[in-house]
């Protein structure tokens, strides 16, 4: 299993087996029934990484360095305790001419066993860095920081429940760390991602803002991909 920069882990999981009962049978025989524990789920594994991103419009005049900052988080179960990562994918030089560019390193937020659980929570936030901000840099605080939030908000959840949208709470840890010319703030993302589904699967977060005649207009379009996996 691949494990992201961060990861958070919150409680343990323990499984104390039932007493032993003896119960009459027809026959006048007794029999001894031992309470089984509960069963492991079935294996299932799924993997959640940022693909590309385009432009049509950008923040900037011409063009932007795009990056986002996220992590994913797993409700406690009674198979395994609630976990969390922090992920930060660093800039990407794009132009508003609907190229698609690649991310490369950070491009991951997940990869690998989600037992017992219905989905796993992504939670991110994109930026366009100034050009003396670097608000990313400091990955290893980001990312501890991301995994700690997202274990406190969404550990409790539980099987089957919704996760907490936790983007506004990245963006206030990456507000606490700034520099003094902040990088903008461009959107934010918060989704459920089913861990049973299609073997393949592109999801699509568009990101647009309308600030009319004198203010500074934008549209992207960030693909993620999602493989799940035995």
């Amino acid at each position: 299993m691949r494990i992201p920069l961060g990861l958070i882990i919150g409680g343990v999981a323990v499984v104390v087996a039932a007493g032993v009962g003896i119960a009459s049978c027809s026959g006048g025989e007794d029999d001894e029934n031992a309470a089984a524990a509960p069963a492991s789920p079935p294996p299932a594994k799924i993997r959640v990484e940022l693909l590309k991103v385009m432009s049509t419009a950008t923040e900037d005049l011409g063009h932007d360095e795009f990056y986002v900052v996220g992590g994913a988080s797993l409700p406690e179960t009674q198979f395994a305790p609630a976990a969390a990562w922090g992920n930060v994918a660093p800039p990407v030089d794009i132009a508003e001419d609907g190229a698609w560019h690649d991310f490369d390193q950070g491009r991951v937020f997940f990869d690998g066993p989600a037992a017992g659980v219905e989905a796993v929570h992504i939670s991110a936030v994109a930026y366009d860095e100034d050009s003396d901000g670097r608000d990313w840099s400091d990955t290893a605080q980001l990312t501890s920081a991301i995994g700690g939030r997202l274990a406190k908000v969404n550990g409790k959840v539980g099987t089957g429940g919704k996760a907490v949208s936790a983007a506004g709470d990245i963006a206030m840890i990456v507000e606490g760390i700034r520099s003094f010319d902040a990088d903008d703030q461009l959107g934010q993302y918060d989704i459920d991602i089913p861990v049973r589904g299609q073997e393949t699967e592109i999801l699509t977060w568009k990101i647009d803002h309308d600030a009319g005649f004198l203010g500074s207009s934008y549209h992207y379009e960030v693909q993620l991909k999602i493989t799940r996996y035995v």
